[in-house]
């Protein structure tokens, strides 16, 4: 699964929130939700996830061939392996939040 790497940072996380019409509050209670992360929240981590980096740092948002590429991992790895990896880099950016020492 090396295609499904996902890095998330602020201009990603960005990139999602407009994607999914969410602020990130909404979208992790979204994530944490007992029915599960939703797919337009998920496909938006997949197509921002996955963006170039320097198309990220222009803040371009979410474009067609990001959702293409989202799609293809869906429907190459599945919602589960997707959702965890989404589940994954946004816990991993969060993390990224917090002050040495917290």
């Amino acid at each position: 699964m090396a295609d499904l790497t996902i890095k998330l940072d602020v201009h990603r996380v960005v990139a999602v929130e407009r994607y999914a019409g969410k602020t990130l509050n909404e979208i992790l209670r979204d994530v944490e939700s007992e029915a599960g992360m939703s797919l337009t929240v998920l496909r938006g981590m997949l197509a921002a996830g996955t963006q170039p980096g320097y198309l990220a740092a222009m803040e371009v948002g979410v474009c067609e061939p990001d959702r293409d590429r989202a799609d293809a991992l869906l429907a190459r790895h599945g919602i589960a392996a997707c959702a965890a990896a989404a589940g994954a880099a946004l816990a991993h950016f969060l993390r990224s939040l917090e002050k040495p020492g917290t």
